[in-house]
């Protein structure tokens, strides 16, 4: 998440702000709190198609469209949370798809004389993402010699402090998570699922096979965000005055929560709609693989 330097500055009039991917995820919600902020004077919706928040101003457009710069006037601050980060299907479409938009943005922004640009990214973990499908495994997939700390993220803090980011309160790059992190054994307990220990390179040249004949949709690059989780400082937040409004605990009993239920919708569908990606991502098919390769170990040496 980057920002440049401010250009609405304390004692000037509340900014106008455009947010794009205006209909779902982070730039829902976020067009929903600030429709009812006092730190912007107007809320620009830009998406595809009108979305059901009201108070705001809707502009139709596709954000890799040039016509973009036409739906910009009146602005002082554009946030760009319009983002596919969808797991399924062809990930250099997805990434072909971002780079284009964000091309588009950054100079349909300069020509509407934007004076900010924050962009902005989120995989949801309530939603159906990598991150998520983590914990469909019937194991937690831990790499050997790895001691992994885990740090979430909840939809309401990334809100809060692009708020705070827009108003000009924060102008530099900053990072939001939870206080803290919990430990893998933190994360085993509340999550109800025990890990699996495999060798790195087992682990990753699975991936990589599996991604190649198309069975797993996330490229290796990605597994190693989950075997290697970061966690970061969020201090030039606090020095604003911000703190989250959630635990890592929270977050994760909630996710947990949001994947029993998609789940239980899963087995209600016909198996015959039922795919391999879409009941689990790259790590639950190495996991899963890998307990079913330890049981039949087990079972030739009875």
């Amino acid at each position: 998440m980057s920002t440049a330097q401010a250009q609405v500055r304390q004692g000037r009039t509340s900014p106008s702000v455009a947010i794009t991917g205006a209909t779902h995820g982070l730039g829902h919600a976020l067009t929903a709190h600030l429709a009812n902020s006092e730190r912007v004077s107007k809320v620009i919706a830009i998406d595809e198609q009108r979305g059901d928040v009201a108070g705001v101003i809707w502009r139709l457009a596709d954000v890799r469209d040039p016509a973009l710069a036409s739906r910009l006037a009146d602005v002082d601050i554009l946030v760009h949370t319009d983002v596919d980060t969808s797991v399924d299907g062809d990930y250099r479409a997805r990434r072909a798809y971002n780079v284009r938009a964000a091309q588009t943005v950054l100079t349909a922004a300069a020509a509407g004389r934007v004076g900010r640009v924050n962009l902005a990214a989120l995989v949801d973990g309530t939603a159906d993402s990598l991150a998520a499908r983590y914990f469909d495994a019937a194991r937690l997939l831990t790499v050997k010699g790895a001691s992994p700390r885990w740090q979430f993220c909840h939809l309401d803090d990334v809100v809060s402090a692009l708020e705070l980011a827009i108003a000009g309160e924060v102008t530099a790059s900053f990072a939001v998570g939870c206080d803290g992190w919990l430990e893998q054994e933190e994360v085993e307990r509340i999550s109800g699922l025990r890990r699996i220990e495999l060798p790195a390179g087992l682990t990753f040249g699975t991936a990589q096979r599996l991604h190649r004949v198309g069975i797993a949709p996330a490229p290796v690059n990605d597994l190693a965000f989950l075997v290697y989780p970061w966690v970061v400082d969020c201090q030039t937040l606090r020095s604003a005055g911000w703190r989250p409004a959630w635990e890592n605990t929270a977050v994760l009993q909630e996710l947990m929560e949001a994947r029993a239920s998609h789940r239980a919708a899963g087995r209600r569908l016909p198996s015959k709609e039922v795919t391999i990606t879409a009941g689990a991502g790259t790590v639950a098919v190495i996991g899963t693989a890998a307990v079913v390769r330890a049981a039949r170990r087990r079972k030739r040496g009875l």
